[in-house]
């Protein structure tokens, strides 16, 4: 069984900003399988059992908030004894532009305050992560403004993309493995995509 965890902070003020854009694949990837999302048996998490794939995967949003992601999914992985190798996190990256993503097995927080709290409590940075691009951050804006803001009306339909594109990288890195989804989706723009699509 795999776990897949979207990072973000609960409540309606947070929905479909640039930091909960790992909530919305979820939400995605819960949609394509017509299945609802729902409270979890321990407090800090929503969750569904699907298909990605030929996996079977629990999708978790952990409702502990962003900064103490770490709780929830050590609680997850406990639950239903999911080993770490059978883990990927996606969340929001401010380092990379809007479009672009990047799939990782393995690797340090850097300034992700979520990523870092997984670390901390399952004492591992040895997961794959999915890191969307968000970026990047205009020049002078604080980033805790930048990172909780929506994104701009003109940006709306490239965020729908990228969501969905997020999402067939989650399911390809399940049916295809890590290293073919790496290559097949790190550094790849929406216009590339498009192009792979027609030929």
């Amino acid at each position: 069984m795999k776990l897949v965890v979207g990072l973000g902070n609960p409540g309606l003020e947070y929905e479909h900003t640039r930091h909960n854009i790992g909530f919305d694949v979820v939400k995605s990837l819960a949609t394509r399988q017509s299945v609802k999302l729902k409270k979890g048996f321990f407090s800090p998490s929503c969750f569904v059992k699907t298909l990605c794939g030929d996996e079977v995967a629990i999708l978790l949003m952990p409702t502990t908030f962003m900064n103490s992601s770490g709780q929830a999914v050590w609680k997850a992985m406990r639950r239903w004894k999911i080993e770490i190798h059978d883990l990927i996190v996606i969340l929001d990256d401010v380092e990379i532009e809007l479009g672009l993503l990047k799939v990782r097995t393995k690797g340090s927080a850097g300034t992700h305050n979520g990523l870092r709290s997984m670390i901390d409590w399952l004492q591992s940075d040895q997961f794959a992560r999915l890191r969307v691009g968000v970026g990047p951050r205009p020049a002078g804006e604080q980033m805790i403004d930048f990172v909780l803001g929506r994104f701009r009306a003109d940006e709306d339909l490239k965020v729908e993309k990228v969501v969905e594109r997020a999402a067939d990288a989650v399911e390809s890195f399940f049916s295809i493995g890590p290293n073919l989804t790496m290559s097949r989706y790190n550094g790849c723009t929406l216009d590339d995509a498009v192009e792979g699509e027609r030929r």
